[in-house]
């Protein structure tokens, strides 16, 4: 049930398996994970959180809790029947887990000023171990992820350029 599902994340938030395949989730079941997750810096999967086989849970709930996940720091793995967010994952898992991404943004996920997010820039160009491809990868993420910085950045950067040749 909902309630138990939350007290279970009051009592123990951190785990390292939390495989609930098939148990009947729905959306509420989501909402309750991702207000635990979004909610305490304590509670993580640290290595799997798999949702796979519930029927009841609909793209706009998966949407919800994913955004939560993107945004939370040592998440492992997490599976569910959408094979897009896999993809997704896989490429901001390493982003927040070893990269620290997160650190260059604010409690809600943005970037809040075109410093910082050229300054994600500048460590994502200097990943000695990365290869080209995963680093185009991570910049074009980057991009389509908070594109009205475009402007902005291009505007600080043109500021910085001008007042350093004065």
């Amino acid at each position: 049930s909902h309630d138990c599902l939350q007290h279970l994340l009051l009592v123990k938030p951190k785990w390292w398996r939390m495989a609930l395949d098939g148990m009947g989730l729905d959306d509420g079941h989501l909402h309750i994970i991702g207000s635990a997750l979004r909610e305490s810096k304590d509670c993580k999967m640290n290595d799997l959180l798999s949702l796979s086989g519930n029927p009841k849970i609909t793209p706009k709930g998966l949407s919800q809790l994913y955004n939560i996940c993107l945004n939370k720091q040592r998440m492992g793995l997490v599976l569910s029947d959408d094979p897009s967010w896999a993809a997704t994952f896989d490429l901001v898992r390493p982003l927040n887990n070893l990269h620290r991404r997160l650190e260059y943004k604010d409690e809600r996920g943005r970037f809040v000023n075109p410093q910082l997010w050229m300054d994600w820039f500048q460590v994502l160009s200097n990943l000695p171990w990365i290869d080209e491809t995963r680093k185009l990868n991570y910049i074009w993420f980057t991009l389509l992820e908070q594109p009205e910085m475009i402007p902005s950045a291009v505007s600080y950067v043109s500021r910085s350029n001008a007042a350093s040749q004065e």
